[in-house]
């Protein structure tokens, strides 16, 4: 069973592939059971850009509804936060093990930035797995 966590948001602009939506953080997020995966509760305005699937009947500065499966904010701190403290600290000893604290610290870091580096160039499918879906 999958859960999904839906915003209300404010039509911005449409392309003929994109619909681009400002969501608004509301005041009840303080008491939403997705909020510590959801991300929007410390931003006051966040954009975010959904496919335009054929919805003709949608205008700017119309107010929807856009939705996204809770599982994918798992998936997204594991990807930015769990994966890179692994290696992190993995590198880390085993470096320590081999080389001194200098040589084995410039080698973590470099690894977490690499693996950053590579997440930033996998962006296009990123996006596509991370994706918001819209409700009319």
């Amino acid at each position: 069973m999958s859960c999904s966590i839906a915003h209300k948001g404010v039509v911005q602009s449409i392309t003929d592939d994109m619909i681009t939506v400002a969501i608004a953080t509301e005041s009840a997020c303080g008491d939403c059971h997705a909020k510590n995966i959801c991300g929007f509760t410390e931003i006051s305005e966040k954009v975010v850009h959904v496919q335009n699937k054929d919805f003709k009947n949608i205008q700017i500065g119309d107010e929807i509804h856009v939705t996204m499966d809770s599982s994918l904010g798992t998936q997204a701190v594991l990807l930015a936060y769990i994966i890179p403290l692994f290696i992190l600290i993995a590198t880390l000893f085993i470096g320590l093990k081999f080389s001194n604290e200098l040589i084995a610290t410039v080698i973590s870091l470099t690894l977490v930035v690499c693996y950053y580096v590579v997440l930033y160039k996998k962006n296009n499918l990123l996006e596509r797995k991370f994706s918001f879906s819209l409700i009319q």
